[in-house]
């Protein structure tokens, strides 16, 4: 069980925003153990299958959650855990606090391109940061009080990581809501984004 007072912290949003470098160096400052659960995954095989469309493999949610419940109960520091499927893994039960990652939607094209991804993956994740999918569904699943949204477009990682320490001492206020839809239907560019070849 996770240790009182010092909630697990979960680091997430859309691919390519930075999550596994952000949570890496947060934990190495807080001196907490890191749970990337990608890479959990990768290295102990927990796949279902492999979705060839959207050119990644479905996790065994269920094995995954069983592995990361008995890292979390035998831990006898504070917990990084990140990962865009977390809300799926990280019990509510547990005392958590959420960063929810985002990143301007042009900028997050450019970035997933630049990883290789395809056009039907680029889309479907730009989408997904546009309609705020990720922080919908981790303060649907902790609670809105429980989710802080950090826009990383223009900050380095260790801007990243204080304010979310900042933020876990209650020593700044939460940014606004990011609102990537607003932004952009203002600036009438909206439509390109879903417009992107899927």
């Amino acid at each position: 069980m996770e240790m009182k007072g010092k909630p697990i912290i979960v680091v997430t949003g859309t691919p390519g925003v930075g999550k596994t470098a952000v949570s890496s160096y947060l934990a190495a400052g807080l001196k907490a153990v890191h749970l990337d659960l990608a890479e959990i995954a990768k290295r102990s095989e927990f796949y279902i299958a492999k979705d060839p469309q959207r050119e990644t493999f479905i996790v065994d949610i269920e094995r995954l959650t069983e592995n990361v419940e008995s890292r979390l109960k035998n831990a006898s520091s504070r917990i990084v855990v990140s990962g865009h499927y977390a809300m799926d893994v990280i019990s509510p039960r547990h005392n958590v606090k959420v960063f929810v990652l985002r990143c301007d939607p042009q900028e997050l094209k450019k970035r997933l391109e630049k990883k290789g991804f395809g056009p039907r993956k680029v889309a479907e994740n730009v989408q997904a940061e546009i309609l705020d999918i990720c922080f919908f569904d981790a303060a649907g699943v902790y609670g809105e009080d429980n989710v802080y949204q950090i826009d990383v477009t223009k900050k380095n990682i260790v801007e990243v990581c204080a304010e979310i320490q900042d933020l876990l001492e209650n020593r700044v206020a939460p940014e606004k809501k990011v609102d990537w839809l607003g932004e952009l239907e203002a600036l009438g560019v909206l439509d390109d984004f879903f417009r992107l070849k899927r």
